[in-house]
């Protein structure tokens, strides 16, 4: 008798992505996660969407049309140079240098296609010091995924997108450590948190919020009343902690230990003059 064959369920993309969180597990911040796996998602997706209109213009037999830009965006795909494409991700996957060449095409994607400026991580990858192995593990599972059923481009658009007409103003100046006695310097969990600020604030679908004496999300109207100012304390909400402080006994407890520190010096002033007359030098004032 023949055997049957063993029919093999395909994860769903739900499945998927939380086999991709559990391989970080332990690596990074859960904070950090759907940064990881989006960044991925969207070079999966935008690779899968490159290559099938490659396809299509080769059916068309516009072989001599595959590397012109014009013909992707005319079909709103993404232009990709080789080094951006998801095959040559996937390809080097277990390479050292991983991290970079996933930066490098998520910026080469972005200088490609103008809609995406200013909506993409910078560096991101290389700044994360993930583990090449799970790193290498992680493109693996992204790429089970079939971004052209699964994925509309509107589920990519809603959390990595160019921040139209807002600015996002940071002030620094509290974060640090001393160096050197004269300067302040950000130790790497100081980067990694102005980096998931900055990256919460780029997406959609965000737990952004504006923080007093951090942050703020300024729109185009709003830095249009300040006289276009890119002065970050301009937009920052500044907190008065001089404004709930009761006057009356504030001033009460200065005067106690004023009055404390007073007595203290005239008794040390006793004191100093007794230990001179002692030793036969008075001290007549």
């Amino acid at each position: 008798m023949a055997k049957s064959k063993k029919i093999v369920k395909q994860k769903s993309i739900e499945e998927t992505l939380w086999d991709s969180a559990d391989k970080l597990r332990g690596s990074v911040e859960p904070a950090e996660y759907k940064h990881v796996v989006l960044g991925l998602i969207f070079l999966k997706f935008a690779g899968d969407k490159f290559e099938e209109r490659r396809n299509e213009l080769i059916a068309e037999g516009k072989q001599k049309y595959v590397e012109m830009k014009d013909f992707y965006n005319m079909n709103n795909v993404f232009y990709l140079e080789e080094t951006s494409r998801w095959s040559y991700i996937e390809k080097n996957a277990k390479q050292n240098d991983i991290s970079l060449k996933i930066d490098t095409a998520l910026h080469d994607i972005e200088k490609d296609n103008p809609s995406l400026k200013g909506a993409l991580p910078d560096n991101y990858f290389s700044r994360l010091g993930l583990d090449k192995t799970k790193l290498a593990t992680l493109v693996d599972t992204i790429n089970k995924i079939n971004t052209l059923e699964d994925i509309e481009l509107n589920d990519i658009e809603r959390n990595y997108r160019t921040r139209k007409d807002e600015i996002i103003f940071m002030d620094l100046r509290q974060i640090g450590e001393p160096f050197e006695k004269k300067f302040t310097q950000f130790n790497t969990q100081h980067i990694q948190d102005i980096a998931r600020t900055f990256h919460s604030w780029q997406q959609k679908d965000n737990d952004y919020k504006n923080i007093p004496e951090y942050c703020y999300s300024a729109n185009k109207e709003e830095v249009a009343k300040k006289d276009y100012s890119l002065v970050p304390s301009k937009y920052i909400e500044f907190i008065n902690r001089d404004e709930n402080i009761d006057f009356d006994s504030k001033m009460k407890t200065l005067q106690t230990e004023f009055e404390n520190l007073l007595k203290e010096e005239e008794q040390s002033k006793k004191d100093l003059l007794l230990v001179f007359k002692e030793l036969g030098y008075e001290i007549q004032i």
